[in-house]
């Protein structure tokens, strides 16, 4: 990757994913801890099911994963990154 362009977010879908079993959970535990350490915030989309009962409702998310949150889909998940780069001046915006 360019060095100029750091990730800063990343999306991760699960419409789709209706369970994932012990080994999947841990290798989902990794990433987030190596996202968290460069500072990357990860937005989930669409948990249900187990993976809901394992991390939480909509809104931040637990074990200690700052930046880490869950929508439920990607319309949700779109508002609140254009929402945060309004409020950090990164976004114009524009009154009609």
């Amino acid at each position: 990757m360019d060095k100029k362009h750091k990730v800063e977010t990343v999306i991760m879908m699960f419409e789709r994913v209706a369970y994932m079993d012990s080994s999947g959970l841990e290798l989902l535990h990794v990433a987030l801890a190596t996202f968290h350490r460069q500072k990357i915030k990860v937005l989930f989309t669409g948990l249900s099911g187990q993976l809901k009962k394992r991390f939480g409702q909509s809104g931040p998310m637990p074990d200690g994963y700052e930046g880490t949150a869950s929508f439920d889909d990607l319309k949700a998940c779109g508002v609140h990154l254009k929402t945060q780069l309004m409020l950090s001046g990164r976004f114009p915006v524009i009154i009609k």
